[in-house]
């Protein structure tokens, strides 16, 4: 059991004594205001998350499909599924696109 946890040791907290570094207070990239920066990193993880749901509910819609057994009741449940999904998903990626086109005009007016 000591073995392990050195093992342990040796492997979790060894490489972390290689990164330590003095911690200096945040500065966002150059061109960003802090504020900037908060706002398009939650509206990153807002479409990433999205996104990844759209994804599992386009997995989940297949396997009800494949799941249904011939049944039309079922089919159908999984074929709506599948188009909210889909619907889903295009939209997500819409709004990406959104977001990062009035990014690039806002940065280009403040220019």
């Amino acid at each position: 059991m000591k073995k392990v946890i050195y093992k342990l040791w040796f492997f979790i907290f060894i490489p972390s004594l290689a990164l330590a570094e003095k911690i200096n207070e945040f500065q966002p990239p150059q061109g960003y205001t802090l504020k900037d920066f908060i706002v398009n990193n939650f509206i990153n993880y807002i479409l990433g998350f999205s996104s990844a749901l759209a994804v599992l509910f386009i997995a989940i819609g297949g396997i009800q499909y494949m799941t249904s057994g011939g049944d039309e009741k079922r089919t159908a449940v999984a074929k709506k599924t599948l188009t909210y999904a889909i619907i889903g998903l295009v939209l997500v990626i819409l709004a990406l696109v959104i977001v990062n086109v009035i990014q690039n005009q806002a940065v280009e007016f403040v220019k």
